[in-house]
């Protein structure tokens, strides 16, 4: 099975019946197999049957030594007991062949996994925090050391919900699938962010980053901001195919002492084999108290014992078991030491890790341009179809026009193709709709209907079909003829109107 996995490229979405359905029972009979081989199979071989005299003598033997005490008593009577034999297989090969078949059934029904986690997020956890735009992610198709550049902005959103803590710092990065990329540069407004900053709402956030191809492989690349107290949300993704080089990966990076090291593999070997060492021990302790001792093979027995009973007169845990674990323990404590040791005179000369807290620039969301008020939503599950009610009122003294609708990581566009390219990655654009598409001239106040056709709703789960509140925000783009903008926070309530069949929770 690990020979024949496949990597996961993975989205989060929910699964439904037809895709869950077969690696839960194929799970599930695995789990009962390996149950019974390594739970129930053992306590069958090697079994005394009740009429054996040597079992019936020794039996009368403990009964006639017991010493009056109720424990003793009772660990002697449950030694005695005859135990009813578990019926067996005709075929150690039968059990075998069920074993494998299962296994290959779990191969063969199992699909490749689209995901990064975003999609199994509620839809309030994306819908109400945050909202990224104008992202960009390039190039696409590079070699192993080469760079890949990612731009944005996020704004953290006015609507934030309540239930939440409320933002104060976060930590962006990009998401990627494992240690596929290093990270070499990072800025934030302007700012150099090698960790966290302070944020607060309303606050927009224009980040740039550098990651260098490090593992060749496809791999989807997001950028993302982790919030404190909340988690992290991602924005949009984009495929980047990393290709192999001649030459090995390497990330020089220089020390403050003047040498420079390769960070990709700077005393990789030592870490390694010391934490190994760390693993030998803890590996040792797990088989001698599995494979070597009555815990698990005589469960039957051992769960009739009191808590600190070591009941070492049937074998359960005795002296010598005390010794080995005395040494197991003084070896844990002689790496401590030469690890302290051995770092203390390594490297006299050592620095506390470094945090750099700091409020990035303010960035204005635009001069004051339209005024905006919701009048309710629905949403057409079966066609994936929202449609948006608002009246907007335009408060400058030039026509105005709705260019972009951008809720979570997904942003809809009013133009043609070429301005959907220029929105972001193409599997998180769509088109918007606006009627009526006329400018909104200075001073009016008109009603409109935007209409959005999108999988993105069901593929990133954006709409909040089953729970107790189903509000959305996002941010409406304005435009005039001078191309100044204005991002303006739209809060709506949305109300389904047709559901797909959902038969799991």
């Amino acid at each position: 099975m690990l020979a024949s996995a496949s990597a996961a490229h993975a989205h989060g979405g929910m699964a439904g019946p037809s895709e869950i359905g077969p690696p839960l029972l194929t799970s599930g009979a695995l789990g009962f197999a390996c149950y019974w081989l390594v739970m129930l199979w053992p306590s069958a071989k090697n079994r005394r049957t009740p009429d054996d005299p040597g079992k019936n003598r020794n039996a009368t033997g403990n009964r006639a030594r017991s010493n009056g005490n109720g424990q003793s008593n009772l660990r002697k009577s449950a030694h005695a007991k005859p135990v009813a034999h578990l019926k067996k297989v005709e075929s150690k090969m039968r059990l075998l062949v069920a074993i494998l078949a299962f296994a290959i059934g779990a191969i063969v029904t199992s699909s490749i996994a689209y995901a990064h986690g975003e999609a199994g997020d509620e839809p309030f956890l994306k819908d109400l925090t945050t909202a990224f735009y104008d992202v960009t992610i390039s190039p696409t198709d590079i070699r192993v050391g080469e760079p890949v550049t990612i731009t944005g902005s996020v704004r953290i959103l006015e609507t934030w919900p309540y239930t939440l803590s409320p933002p104060e710092k976060a930590y962006i990065m990009p998401v990627v699938p494992g240690p596929v990329f290093a990270l070499k540069e990072r800025t934030v407004n302007g700012t150099a962010a090698p960790g966290s900053f302070f944020v607060e709402k309303g606050g927009i956030y224009q980040f740039r980053m550098v990651i260098l191809g490090r593992n060749p492989g496809r791999w989807h690349v997001h950028p993302g901001i982790a919030v404190e107290g909340t988690g992290t949300l991602v924005g949009p993704g984009e495929w980047v195919t990393v290709q192999p080089s001649a030459a090995k990966f390497v990330f020089p990076v220089t020390l403050l002492s003047g040498q420079t090291i390769n960070l990709n593999s700077y005393r990789g070997g030592f870490v390694w084999w010391w934490s190994f060492a760390g693993f030998l021990i803890g590996v040792a302790w797990m088989l001698y108290w599995t494979l070597m001792h009555r815990t698990v093979t005589n469960l039957a027995v051992t769960i009739q014992l009191g808590v600190n009973d070591d009941a070492p007169d049937i074998g359960l845990i005795t002296p010598r078991d005390h010794m080995w674990m005395n040494v197991l323990a003084g070896l844990t404590i002689i790496m401590l030491v030469i690890g302290w040791t051995y770092a203390a005179m390594k490297y006299p000369v050592r620095l506390p890790q470094q945090t750099d807290w700091f409020t990035p620039e303010y960035i204005s969301s635009g001069e004051k341009m339209a005024e905006v008020h919701p009048s309710g939503a629905t949403y057409d599950d079966a066609t994936d179809t929202l449609l948006m009610n608002v009246k907007v009122k335009n408060l400058r003294d030039s026509p105005i026009n709705l260019k972009q609708y951008i809720m979570a990581m997904a942003t809809f566009v009013n133009g043609n193709n070429d301005d959907q390219a220029k929105a972001g990655p193409h599997d998180y654009v769509g088109q918007l709709e606006v009627e009526p598409s006329s400018a909104i001239a200075p001073g009016e106040t008109k009603d409109l209907t935007l209409k959005i056709t999108s999988k993105i709703f069901s593929e990133e789960r954006l709409i909040p079909l089953r729970d107790p509140q189903q509000f959305i925000a996002g941010l409406l783009r304005f435009e005039n003829g001078q191309k100044q903008q204005e991002m303006v926070v739209l809060r709506t309530s949305v109300i389904p109107t047709q559901f797909h069949s959902q038969y799991l929770p």
